[in-house]
């Protein structure tokens, strides 16, 4: 339709991007199969490209050339030869509550370049495969990635920095890889995964909730760190988070409240035995977590200051179904067998909040205790909270 200055009348015609503004009404949808140019298109209802090949250019007319409004989505289909261009300082907008659909494999950095997407606005990338994601340096609001079918896998290792300032989400069949990115990622608010999501570091913001849903998974990569100042929700149990180790280093995180998780612990192992003192991040777990008949089958032992004798009859034998109590360490040499290297598993749910755990400073008598969280301590902080019961020094095991 078109206005003739006092009502909507029949066009009679396709519009074209000369005929002014295009209006299209928030009930109807808009379908391009071809070749299109637009300009000046306000879209309040869809607007769907697709088909292959099909270019959707933008021309550089007056004022912004395409806006998606609030409740508006436009979504892109072309085929791998179609795609977006832009003329000249061409631009376009998504305004906060409208929706831009990228299901195509065609890079996003060319529409990206000329956009402007609003906070409150919503960018899903939808596709099927693997390919490595470009998400060009952009700050987005809400980010969704979702797949057309099978499994997807988005592969982020851009230098530069991806900044999402509303919501996250990794939705089912999705898996998320950022832990080649050397960029920051900062996400500034909630974060959903029902795919997979093995990630760098990043923080969930205060007031901010991080929600792992039943089948999702969560894993954090060697040497990254998770700051979680809001709420964590895990509803996929032990096997739904897991802070990776290897040979580099181990994953932390940092949170409270009541979480279940797996916490791998990398410990190298040579063709002679090497003593390893280990302490648990997480509650209930016990000695079995350590013990492994294909090291050498050694046993396990904690360190009694109360014991009677020297200090090296203090150590007493702990079993397989003993729990592996808060903040104590235990020792358990490794042989090589098989392998070189060994990585422990802990699951259960990760400490996390205030506990004391029983010291003697009598005669000046050894302790072996072992950080129990998921994150490194402070060592001035932790002599300062203790100089009542410990002497103002710490000696740790380098077992490298």
């Amino acid at each position: 339709e078109t206005y003739n200055g006092s009502t909507w009348v029949s066009s009679g015609s396709v519009p074209s991007y000369t005929n002014g503004v295009i209006t299209i009404n928030s009930s109807h949808i808009a379908s391009i199969t071809s070749d299109v140019t637009l300009d000046q298109v306000v879209v309040y209802g869809d607007l769907q490209v697709s088909g292959s090949p099909t270019t959707l250019t933008i021309n550089d007319g007056t004022g912004t050339d395409l806006i998606i409004m609030n409740g508006a989505t436009l979504t892109v289909s072309v085929g791998a030869s179609g795609g977006w261009t832009f003329l000249a300082s061409a631009n376009w907008q998504v305004l906060s509550g409208g929706t831009y659909v990228h299901n195509t494999a065609r890079s996003v950095s060319t529409p990206l370049g000329s956009a402007t997407l609003e906070s409150g606005s919503t960018f899903i990338y939808r596709y099927g495969g693997s390919i490595s994601c470009s998400f060009a340096n952009r700050t987005y609001s809400n980010l969704i990635l979702e797949t057309t079918s099978g499994i997807w896998t988005c592969n982020i290792s851009q230098s530069s920095n991806l900044t999402i300032n509303g919501d996250l989400t990794v939705s089912e069949n999705v898996i998320l890889n950022t832990h080649a990115m050397t960029g920051t990622l900062a996400s500034n608010g909630n974060v959903s995964i029902s795919g997979t999501f093995n990630s760098n570091s990043f923080d969930i913001a205060g007031g901010k909730t991080l929600t792992i849903n039943s089948g999702g998974l969560l894993e954090v990569y060697p040497n990254e760190s998770v700051n979680i100042s809001g709420t964590l929700i895990n509803n996929s149990g032990i096997s739904g988070l897991v802070l990776k180790s290897d040979a580099t280093g181990t994953a932390e995180m940092i949170h409270s409240g009541t979480v279940a998780a797996t916490v791998e612990r990398y410990v190298p192992v040579t063709s002679t035995a090497i003593q390893h003192y280990l302490s648990s991040p997480v509650s209930a777990a016990t000695i079995s977590c350590i013990l492994d008949n294909g090291f050498g089958n050694y046993n396990a032992y904690k360190y009694n200051p109360a014991a009677s004798g020297g200090i090296n009859d203090r150590w007493e034998r702990v079993f397989s179904g003993d729990a592996m109590n808060f903040g104590v360490g235990y020792t358990i040499p490794y042989e090589y067998t098989s392998s070189i290297a060994k990585t422990i598993s802990f699951s259960g749910n990760l400490n996390s909040s205030t506990n004391t755990t029983a010291v003697s400073n009598t005669d000046g008598h050894w302790n072996l205790l072992g950080n129990p969280y998921s994150a490194p301590l402070s060592v001035s902080s932790f002599l300062t909270a203790n100089s009542s019961v410990i002497y103002g020094a710490v000696y740790y095991f380098d077992d490298k």
